[in-house]
């Protein structure tokens, strides 16, 4: 699914060094460190770009899909997140504002001590440098204090909460949340480390990507649902969660549909419930028989210990990626990235496509804002906050459907989010102005 970190540069890529894990759960202690900034290229100069209007979602991003009821345990998870205070909120606006018109007034981060909450997998202080210096230049460069970097797990939530808090009753601050949570920092589908860390700091000023955002993206099924019943366009699929389920009648059925269709090149793609990075993608991703199906897919739970995969129809044209900031007048969606495939090549491979190019708005204006309006409303129906990158594909007419929406996307100079919103004309500092303002004010909220 996510995180995806811009994959042609191996040097961003996700890191999980064992021995940090060990010491970490081992010795239930946090760890922190005190960044030093790094010096990011110059932005090119700002172009003009076309308003766009935002269409909220025809129904409550928290309407539950049709089907069978949801289980009372899951039920009541979710009742317990909507009455959090550390929620996604959105200001309803009939128009997504360039980021110069929405930064009025000092600036939440001006001098502030910001405290950054990671996951074990960005344990290693090498690879904060991207977040941190842009967030150390908003605080007001070096002579501001320093940005201090947390690793947490279920172990040391609470440990680590009363340290950040401790700082903060004493010099206030900020805490600024990018943990992806990892399984060995929540129960199933729940985050509970970063709930727990949460809870017991009940801190006053709190930015970044909060529990139910990062919960609700921890899927591919479960964002479908949500784009389903916010009716953002999305490709058709069904989830196959054992070998028996592969020859089911209801997946029999999917298959069916699909593949028998009218659509020249009908096929289907499956890949990991809960990957990313492509994780899992191969050629036989893509099955144009039946027997290709359950070949590929049975070859999947397999070689994945039974890991539940996601069927869906497979589409056949252009991909771009698209980073969202929500900003204080409600979030804005940047210029779209496209991916250049290499010849014969039909999707997003591990090690990324041959080159990325930024879309011609003034060429192709219709489908510049398609891609907006569509990465805009898959943020917002997957309850979205601070900021994300929305993954978009067309199918054989060029209509614009979404693939997922990557919650913690990387915030590297040279990353597809940082391209997205460049072409727009702005920088990353500015992003994070905008994501301040917003949550400590009415936009996307961590205040008690």
């Amino acid at each position: 699914m996510k995180k995806s970190i811009y994959t042609p540069f191996p040097s961003f890529q996700k890191y999980t060094p064992k021995r940090t894990k060990k010491y970490i759960i081992k010795n239930k202690m946090p760890i922190s460190h005190p960044s030093t900034p790094a010096t990011a290229p110059s932005d090119p100069p700002p172009i003009s770009v076309a308003m766009i209007k935002y269409t909220p979602p025809s129904s409550p991003r928290r309407n539950p899909p049709t089907g069978p009821p949801e289980p009372p345990k899951q039920a009541a998870a979710r009742a317990s997140a909507a009455a959090s205070p550390y929620r996604a909120r959105h200001v309803s606006v009939d128009t997504v504002i360039n980021a110069t018109q929405a930064l009025v007034g000092p600036s939440p981060l001006k001098g502030a001590a910001i405290h950054v909450i990671y996951d074990v997998e960005y344990a290693d202080p090498v690879f904060h440098g991207d977040l941190v210096a842009p967030l150390q230049a908003c605080a007001g460069g070096a002579g501001a204090p320093r940005v201090r970097t947390w690793v947490v797990t279920e172990a040391n939530a609470a440990e680590v909460a009363a340290k950040v808090k401790a700082q903060i009753g004493l010099h206030g601050g900020v805490v600024v949340l990018h943990a992806d949570m990892p399984a060995q920092t929540r129960a199933g589908d729940r985050f509970t480390g970063l709930r727990s860390f949460l809870d017991a700091g009940k801190f006053p000023r709190v930015m970044g990507h909060l529990p139910e955002y990062c919960e609700n993206t921890l899927h591919k099924s479960t964002m479908h649902k949500l784009f389903a019943a916010a009716h953002v366009p999305h490709s058709e699929s069904i989830i196959v969660d054992s070998i028996e389920s592969v020859t089911a009648p209801e997946t029999q059925a999917f298959v069916a549909q699909i593949l028998n269709s009218s659509t020249p090149g009908a096929a289907i793609f499956l890949k990991l419930d809960g990957g990313f990075n492509s994780a899992g993608l191969t050629p036989a991703s893509i099955a144009r028989t039946p027997s290709d199906f359950a070949a590929s897919a049975t070859m999947l739970l397999r070689e994945h210990n039974g890991a539940s995969v996601v069927a869906q129809r497979f589409l056949g044209g252009r991909e771009f990626t698209v980073a969202v900031v929500t900003t204080p007048a409600g979030p804005r969606a940047f210029a779209p990235v496209e991916r250049q495939f290499a010849p014969g090549q039909l999707y997003s491979p591990p090690d990324g496509t041959p080159a990325e190019s930024m879309l011609n708005e003034h060429a192709e204006p219709k489908l510049a804002r398609a891609c907006r309006v569509v990465a805009l409303n898959a943020y917002v129906a997957v309850g979205g906050c601070a900021w994300g990158r929305v993954d978009l594909r067309c199918d054989g007419t060029g209509k614009v459907y979404v693939l997922e929406v990557n919650n913690t996307a990387s915030f590297a100079p040279n990353s597809y989010f940082a391209m997205s919103v460049r072409a727009d004309g702005v920088d990353r500092e500015t992003c994070l102005e905008m994501v301040a303002r917003a949550a400590l004010g009415s936009g996307c909220v961590g205040e008690q």
